[in-house]
């Protein structure tokens, strides 16, 4: 969809992945370039795209997964997490809230993560993130560069909570709260997405 409203043609798109496995277009004539990423969770799909280098996103349900107690989550997940990121956990209000905070960590780390193309070997630990004063780390200081966007999509009875990562250059860093407007987030069904494509591409 992204190369069809630059007027490229199915059969002239071309795409290939890095060693880490992320994919990227190479589809010759692009100008500016288009740098995307994908995320899923249960039924949700996410895309984000942009014409910087690196981008990445995440997004997650806010629930616990399968059979497990809210402890026994946090435990194993735990090793993840720096002692800041588990105080914030510990000290939330109430177990939904510490879902959220949980949540929205795991997915700046996620999406920062995937956005420099970086295998699954990367130490989760060298990023923290706060969710409460929206302060994120590397390697305990603040990345030069980057814009993170989080945001929050909701079906039904269920949250999801997702982050994009985008490297913007310069010495600024910032974060946008899930709170503000998000001109650039469009929730679309996926029955109706394909079926707009495949309309798309029959033309």
């Amino acid at each position: 969809m992204l190369l069809h409203a630059r007027g490229v043609s199915l059969g002239a798109m071309e795409f290939s992945s890095t060693e880490t496995g992320k994919p990227f277009i190479t589809t010759q004539g692009i100008d500016p370039p288009i740098a995307f990423n994908v995320s899923h969770d249960n039924g949700l799909v996410v895309m984000a795209s942009s014409t910087n280098s690196n981008i990445g996103i995440d997004v997650m349900k806010v629930s616990l997964p399968g059979r497990d107690t809210f402890i026994s989550f946090v435990e194993a997940m735990g090793d993840q997490l720096t002692a800041h990121e588990r105080q914030l956990v510990a000290s939330a209000l109430n177990q939904a809230q510490a879902l959220e905070h949980f949540f929205w960590m795991w997915t700046a780390k996620e999406a920062y993560t995937k956005a420099l193309g970086i295998g699954l070997g990367f130490n989760f630990r060298r990023v923290e993130f706060d969710p409460v004063n929206n302060i994120l780390l590397v390697d305990g200081m603040v990345p030069k560069g980057w814009r993170f966007s989080k945001f929050v999509v909701i079906q039904g009875d269920e949250r999801y909570q997702g982050v994009v990562a985008e490297s913007v250059g310069g010495e600024e860093t910032s974060i946008l709260p899930e709170t503000g407007p998000h001109e650039w987030l469009v929730v679309q069904k996926a029955s109706n997405f394909i079926r707009d494509a495949v309309q798309k591409f029959e033309c």
